[in-house]
């Protein structure tokens, strides 16, 4: 009996088969895709606006995917928990290189997409020595309590010297009153000592 019944819907699979060809549209209605379409998509590729304007009757999403589905895009890879593991111990302290050699069948913004998922954080690099020593301590400093550059704006209220790098204008002195502003609200003090000489 079940032998029946499975040759009985196997016949009736292929039938319909057979009637989807014969009308050129699927069961919910869609039009097949035809050789014609798949060469074109073969020429236009990747140029998806190109190939809506060549194939107005598909959608991006119908074009993207059957480009998929003919070889043409590359298929995206589900993110394992080895692949997880691996984010998490390389995310922190590795370089930019390092992370894009570690996956490289993924591109950056893949991988800056999971790591923002997995909530994960980079180590802030050191800030590059300005050459002067008031003004690099307290960039240390900020960088030692984790208070942003625009922080220090507000605390010291320089207006955006900080977050806009403003010493490196070359037409402009070190702005001191706001750099000693900045380094009292953070807690620190001067001191000032002269040489016996």
């Amino acid at each position: 009996m079940y032998l029946a019944h499975h040759s009985e819907h196997a016949n009736s699979a292929i039938g319909m088969r057979r009637l989807i060809q014969m009308r050129g549209v699927s069961i919910n209605g869609r039009p097949l895709w035809t050789e014609a379409e798949d060469n074109i998509c073969r020429d236009l590729y990747p140029d998806y606006h190109a190939l809506q304007k060549a194939l107005p009757r598909r959608t991006r999403k119908a074009l993207e995917i059957r480009c998929a589905n003919i070889g043409l895009a590359r298929t995206v890879e589900a993110w394992t928990g080895q692949d997880h593991t691996k984010l998490r111990m390389l995310w922190k302290t590795a370089s930019r290189k390092e992370v894009m050699d570690a996956f490289p069948n993924r591109t950056a913004k893949s991988i800056d997409l999971k790591a923002q998922k997995l909530k994960l954080r980079r180590h802030k690099q050191p800030y590059k020595a300005t050459g002067d020593g008031l003004l690099d301590a307290l960039r240390d400093e900020c960088l030692r309590q984790k208070i942003s550059m625009a922080d220090l704006d507000e605390f010291s209220n320089s207006r955006r010297y900080f977050s806009t790098r403003g010493w490196k204008n070359t037409r402009a002195a070190y702005n001191y009153a706001g750099i000693v502003r900045g380094i009292h609200a953070l807690g620190g003090s001067l001191k000032i000592e002269w040489s016996d000489q």
